[in-house]
């Protein structure tokens, strides 16, 4: 059936774009259901239909590279020898790096954040580590340089000190951001003109504002 698809999307440039882009976007969202057999299908097709976009070729290359060890992610979190916390701090790898997981947050920020959680529980979450090393050595494998350096623990005293600087810029950050945005409702009862478009309505497969030379709906229309 994906033979079929494709060929037929081949036929009309405009619907290979389409198509390309929807099955990257559907990928994406099943990436949820850990489940490889839903997700290489659709990374397959994106990319026999638009193999010069970068996003479905990175998408392409991370399910080629996770597809032989994919089953062993659903295996780890029914796993009752392997806590929670490091099972689910594992399956993060399932994702791609673009991934929006946990309530649309970015990928990178759920691992810092996760990898937080594991230095400061380390000494609970060791033992499990270990069971993880020896049942699962390819997911071990996944994250084997942050596990060695937790092990020491002036390195996890460091790893802390550094996450909790970042995290206090970050905070400092999203506080001016809330102080920047600030009205006082009650003081400020002016009636809101309604919006004004300027210019022409940009169409989805229009050339993108920002000058990038790609279509806008793969561009900046994609948020």
């Amino acid at each position: 059936h994906s033979r079929l698809y494709i060929d037929f999307a081949m036929e009309n440039d405009e619907l290979k774009d389409d198509i390309a882009f929807e099955m990257l976007n559907l990928a994406n969202e099943v990436f949820n259901s850990l489940d490889i057999n839903l997700v290489k299908p659709l990374a397959d097709i994106a990319y026999a239909l638009d193999p010069r976009d970068k996003e479905i070729k990175n998408l392409k290359k991370h399910v080629d590279k996770i597809k032989d060890i994919a089953p062993k992610f659903k295996l780890i979190m029914e796993d009752k020898e392997i806590h929670e916390m490091i099972s689910s701090f594992i399956c993060l790898e399932f994702f791609p790096e673009n991934a929006l997981i946990e309530n649309d947050k970015p990928k990178d920020l759920v691992i810092k954040a996760a990898e937080q959680t594991v230095i400061e529980n380390y000494n609970r979450m060791k033992g499990y580590i270990d069971i993880l090393k020896r049942k699962y050595p390819d997911l071990y494998n996944l994250k084997s340089s942050f596990f060695k350096n937790i092990k020491n623990s002036k390195k996890r005293r460091k790893m802390l000190k550094e996450r909790d600087f970042e995290s206090m810029l970050e905070d400092m950050f999203l506080d001016e951001v809330v102080m920047d945005e600030d009205v006082d409702l009650s003081s400020n009862k002016e009636k809101q003109e309604p919006f004004v478009r300027e210019g022409k309505k940009i169409g989805r497969n229009d050339p993108c504002p920002c000058g990038s030379g790609k279509k806008y709906k793969k561009c900046c229309g994609k948020n």
